[in-house]
């Protein structure tokens, strides 16, 4: 059996305006489909965000999108139906540690069937 080991990364889960995020160019995906996020939009006026953004701020206070891009473009859209999603949960940390969960959330969709 092998020994797994873990650490805990230094963030913060912030209540960000869906008006100071923006995409991140370390977000993996850059280009969409537009189906899937007007499908996506439509799962969050349904049942709302699931799943936090991951960001990194930068030094105007905004917060640049690293993991979950296409749930932003989502929201976006969403917003128009259902104004609470103008406040969007985000995890919050420093710049290494985002490219360490862009990395992360590669493999794991990787994985999946």
């Amino acid at each position: 059996m092998s020994k797994v080991e873990t650490f805990t990364a230094p963030e913060t889960i912030e209540t960000v305006a869906l008006s100071d995020l923006y995409l991140s160019d370390l977000n993996p995906r850059q280009e969409v489909g537009e189906d899937g996020i007007a499908l996506l939009a439509d799962s969050l006026v349904m049942c709302g965000l699931i799943q936090n953004l991951s960001g990194l701020r930068d030094t105007d206070g905004k917060v640049a999108i690293v993991a979950g891009g296409r749930r932003l473009r989502a929201l976006n859209i969403a917003v128009t139906e259902r104004a609470d999603l103008a406040q969007v949960p985000v995890k919050v940390t420093d710049k290494a540690l985002l490219q360490t969960f862009e990395h992360g959330e590669l493999i794991q969709r990787s994985h999946r069937c």
